[in-house]
């Protein structure tokens, strides 16, 4: 029996070689603080990549706050939220183990050089949180 997460695997790469555009006004909404980039763009600076696309895909099949992360993203950096999933994701698209225990963590993707970032809450009412570069430099 295939588990959830492996279920979701399957529709990442589904879903990844599909590129019928959304035309969704919502994805068209241009965030002041990211250089006016729209959530379209941020998906096609992720195609050219295997693993970043996968784990895009993946991220958002699992996660609704994508479109959030685009209009709040910060000189070219997504923070997208941290939970268990999205920790298999990193281990499974990169792998990076990221510990339960750690509260720091740099890596980049192996065939693009994209950079990630976790960092753990520092205190009880933050939420960790990975910080994804946009455009790999």
């Amino acid at each position: 029996m295939a588990s959830q997460f492996d279920r979701i695997i399957t529709l990442v790469r589904i879903v990844s070689c599909m590129s019928a555009p959304t035309g969704s006004s919502r994805r068209k909404k241009r965030s002041r603080q990211s250089g006016g980039m729209t959530s379209d763009a941020v998906v096609a600076s992720f195609v050219a990549c295997p693993r970043c696309s996968f784990f895009l895909t993946g991220y958002r099949l699992i996660n609704t706050d994508f479109d959030t992360a685009v209009d709040e993203s910060v000189d070219g950096w997504l923070d997208f939220s941290w939970n268990h999933d999205t920790r298999r994701l990193i281990l499974k698209n990169f792998g990076y183990r990221i510990d339960t225990e750690t509260t720091h963590f740099e890596g980049i993707c192996q065939d693009c050089r994209r950079v990630l970032i976790f960092k753990d809450a520092e205190e009880e009412r933050e939420s960790a949180m990975l910080r994804v570069e946009i455009v790999p430099g």
